[in-house]
C-alpha cells in the first residue's frame, strides 16, 4: 500500500511538472521538476498520497467488516436450523417420555382399587399434575422458542379489534363469573398482528388468572399518550404483585410467590415480553 502511494505520489508530480511544461511553455520539463513551484507540487502531492492511505484503509476496513458479518449472519442461520432441529428433537422425546408416564398413570388408577385413599391416592394425584405441569411447559417452551425466531411481517393493525376478539373468546369460558372488560376505541398500530395476539392474549390470560376470587374482575385495555411514544396497557385490578422484583416476572419459568397453587408454565409474560422487544418496545 505505501509502495503504491509512493508511486502515485511521484506519477502524480512528473505529470503535473510535464503539464505545466507543455500549456504554459515557459519552462522546460526539467526547470519545472526544480522550479520554486515545487513546493507547492510537493504539498498537493503529499495530500494526494494521504488520501490514497487514508481510503485504503477505510476500503479494507469496510470490506474486513463485511466478510465478518457475513460469516457472523451464516454462523447465525446455522445456529438457528440447528435450534430448530434441537427443540423439534427435544419436544418430541420430552412428548414421548410424557406420554408414558401417563399411560402407566392410566394403568394404575384401573389396578389400584377404586376406593384407593390416603398416600396412594396422593401419590396418584401428585403424577397426575405433574404430567399435566410438564405438558404446559413443553407448550410454552416451543411457543417462547418460535416467538423469537418468527419472521415478523409489519402492517396496520387495529389492536382494539383483536382485543374484542381475545376478550370474546375468554368471556364465553367465563360467563358464570365476574368478568368484564373495557377497551377503547382507534388503538392502531404497525406490527405484526399474529405476534401482538399472541402477547395480548398472554396479558389477558394473566389478568384473568390472577383476579381476586371475590370481587368484580375488570380488565382495561387502552392507550396513554406521551410525547416520546404512545403507551399501550392492559391493566386490571387482581391481586397484583411485589414491586421490589417486577422484572421477575419477565424471565421464563420464574414465578412470583403470589402465584401460590395457580395454574401456569411461566413463560406467558416472558414469550409477551420478547415479542414486545423484538417490535422495538418495551415492557
Amino acid at each position: 500500500m505505501l509502495l503504491f502511494g509512493t508511486l502515485l505520489f511521484v506519477l502524480y508530480y512528473l505529470t503535473d511538472s510535464l503539464l505545466d511544461s507543455l500549456l504554459f511553455n515557459d519552462m522546460s520539463f526539467t526547470d519545472q521538476l526544480f522550479s520554486p513551484a515545487a513546493h507547492d507540487r510537493l504539498l498537493a502531492g503529499f495530500f494526494l498520497f494521504l488520501l490514497y492511505i487514508v481510503s485504503t484503509v477505510l476500503t479494507n476496513r469496510n470490506r474486513t467488516l463485511q466478510n465478518t458479518l457475513l460469516q457472523q449472519s451464516n454462523e447465525l442461520l446455522l445456529n438457528n436450523r440447528e435450534l430448530d432441529a434441537y427443540n423439534h428433537a427435544l419436544s418430541h422425546q420430552l412428548r414421548t417420555s410424557l406420554t408414558q408416564v401417563i399411560t402407566a398413570k392410566e394403568m394404575l388408577d384401573e389396578i389400584c382399587p377404586k376406593d384407593v385413599d390416603g398416600d396412594e391416592k396422593k401419590l396418584l394425584d401428585n403424577i397426575h399434575q405433574g404430567c399435566d405441569r410438564m405438558a404446559l411447559q413443553i407448550d410454552g417452551m416451543i411457543n417462547y422458542s418460535e416467538a423469537n425466531r418468527y419472521k415478523m411481517k409489519r402492517k396496520k393493525v387495529s389492536l382494539d379489534s383483536i382485543a374484542r376478539d381475545i376478550a370474546l373468546g375468554y368471556a364465553g369460558h367465563c360467563l358464570g363469573d365476574k368478568l368484564s372488560f373495557r377497551i377503547d376505541n382507534n388503538l392502531k398500530t404497525e406490527c405484526d398482528p399474529d405476534l401482538i395476539r399472541i402477547a395480548l392474549n398472554n396479558l389477558v390470560e394473566n389478568a384473568i388468572k390472577y383476579r381476586k376470587p371475590d370481587c368484580r374482575s375488570e380488565i382495561r385495555i387502552g392507550k396513554i399518550k406521551q410525547k416520546d411514544a404512545p403507551v399501550y396497557y392492559v391493566s386490571d385490578n387482581g391481586i397484583g404483585f411485589d414491586l421490589e422484583n417486577p422484572e421477575k416476572i419477565f424471565r421464563p419459568f420464574e414465578r412470583l410467590p403470589e402465584a401460590g397453587d395457580i395454574p401456569g408454565n411461566g413463560v406467558g409474560l416472558a414469550t409477551a415480553s420478547t415479542i414486545i422487544e423484538r417490535h422495538g418496545g418495551k415492557i
